[in-house]
């Protein structure tokens, strides 16, 4: 006697098979928005929100014409508005380098004063009052950036030459992984946000 194939039986299991095939696909397909979220690289959103110049360390009234608009201290503090992006950014330190016109770097030195003192405009040496910051209120001090939140801090520079000869600052967040995202501040537009020199207001 001759066996006969069950084509209907086949049938069926070849429809099964395509099934799960389908099935498989989509459910491998759901995965690839996480795996493309986790493999994206950190990114940091960067803007300046202040910046304030003659920065004087000191109540000293040695230099009587420290209001004069050529007096630079070479001290300076800017004010900004960080949000990190794709994931979370543990901070170990921040540093910075400045460029000038010929793409020469310039070392700067981020600092995180306490009292910084601001002088009468009319140049007579007058002190007119200080401004105190908490350890707390610069970026620097932030041990993690959760991402999509957003951060205002402070960062103090000290530089080597005058702003006024920089082209850009770059800044660079480091991790404690050594994870390093620079990013770049161009001085015209530090310079828009610029507080009345040299007093902060």
């Amino acid at each position: 006697m001759k066996r006969t194939k069950n084509i209907s039986n086949f049938h069926q299991s070849k429809k099964a098979f395509y099934i799960m095939l389908v099935v498989s696909a989509i459910g491998a397909l759901s995965w690839v928005p996480f795996l493309f979220e986790l493999f994206k690289p950190v990114d940091i959103n960067l803007k300046t929100l202040e910046f304030y110049e003659y920065v004087k360390l000191d109540n000293s009234l040695e230099n009587q014409d420290n209001a004069h608009p050529n007096y630079d201290s070479k001290n300076y503090l800017l004010k900004l508005s960080v949000v990190v992006l794709n994931k979370d950014f543990d901070l170990k330190e921040i540093q910075c380098e400045g460029y000038d016109s010929a793409n020469t770097k310039v070392k700067i030195s981020v600092e995180s004063w306490e009292t910084l003192y601001y002088f009468d405009s009319k140049g007579t040496g007058n002190m007119q009052s200080t401004l105190t910051l908490q350890k707390n209120e610069y970026l620097n001090s932030n041990a993690s950036f959760k991402k999509n939140e957003n951060y205002t801090g402070y960062i103090g520079l000290t530089t080597a030459i005058s702003m006024k000869q920089l082209v850009t600052i770059k800044i660079r967040f480091i991790s404690f992984s050594n994870h390093i995202v620079a990013k770049e501040l161009k001085i015209k537009e530090i310079n828009n946000v610029k507080k009345a020199d040299p007093l902060f207001i």
